[in-house]
């Protein structure tokens, strides 16, 4: 009714040649064949998948870090009606602690359709988010899945609310690769006894580059994480960003390149 090719899985294996039939709607003897138990037979599917084409993406935030990571850092920069839709979309959880959120959209405002691509990524583990995107299959029903919003409750983005999500994507991600190069410069400087003063330089110099806070706070909860001092004080650490930040930035209060160097 929602207008998805259903694609029926076994295994999570498509059953049929999805490729041929991305657009085609199933017949009422197709789906009878696919899950139709009524014979006390097995159904040849346990699961769906949907067929994305050109009128709808998915996010994926595949694992929980990745999923808090969307809700606290990405949802909340959008606005409010966008994030209100966020929450209202259809929505599958999956059995690995994904999460896959549908959109549609009109196919006018994207007539080449919005393509997949992956924004963010931990390193070292199967988490990220992605956006799933035209000729992609989205595994949204089956043993382990769970139903969060169903598929009536998929909405619609306007032009300039998909452009404000995928646009928030791409600025996190851009922001977490350049913060990850800083903090593969600064760690290995920073151990005792030049762990305070590399924050205080590196607060003092990004603040007179008018850096947000929140971004010196993130660089410094990240050299912690990646040196692995357990003896570190974050409250400590981020009361010298806090401090140096309250300050006027071209005052000769707040170090720059000099003392960083």
């Amino acid at each position: 009714d929602h207008g998805f090719p259903i694609i029926p899985l076994k295994d999570k294996i498509p059953l049929i040649e999805y490729k041929h039939r991305r657009k085609d709607r199933a017949t009422t003897r197709e789906i009878d064949l696919w899950f139709s138990n009524g014979d006390g037979r097995t159904p040849n599917a346990n699961g769906i998948a949907i067929a994305i084409n050109d009128t709808e993406f998915g996010i994926d935030t595949d694992g929980e870090k990745c999923e808090c990571i969307f809700l606290d850092k990405i949802v909340p920069s959008l606005s409010a009606e966008l994030q209100n839709k966020i929450h209202k979309t259809m929505h599958t959880k999956t059995p690995r602690n994904g999460h896959h959120r549908i959109f549609r959209y009109i196919h006018g405002n994207f007539p080449d359709g919005i393509k997949e691509k992956v924004y963010f990524k931990l390193n070292g583990e199967h988490s990220e988010i992605a956006l799933k995107g035209k000729d992609h299959i989205l595994v949204e029903r089956g043993p382990g899945y769970e139903i969060i919003n169903g598929v009536e409750n998929l909405v619609t983005l306007t032009k300039a609310e998909a452009d404000e999500l995928l646009g928030a994507l791409a600025t996190f991600g851009a922001e977490h690769e350049a913060l990850a190069k800083v903090v593969k410069k600064l760690q290995t400087y920073y151990v005792k006894p030049n762990r305070d003063n590399i924050i205080f330089a590196v607060s003092g110099y990004l603040h007179k580059g008018r850096t947000p806070e929140q971004i010196i706070k993130e660089i410094a909860q990240r050299l912690i994480d990646a040196t692995g001092y357990s003896d570190e004080n974050p409250t400590k650490i981020f009361q010298i960003v806090k401090d140096t930040c309250s300050k006027d930035p071209d005052s000769d209060q707040v170090s720059g390149y000099k003392r960083l160097h």
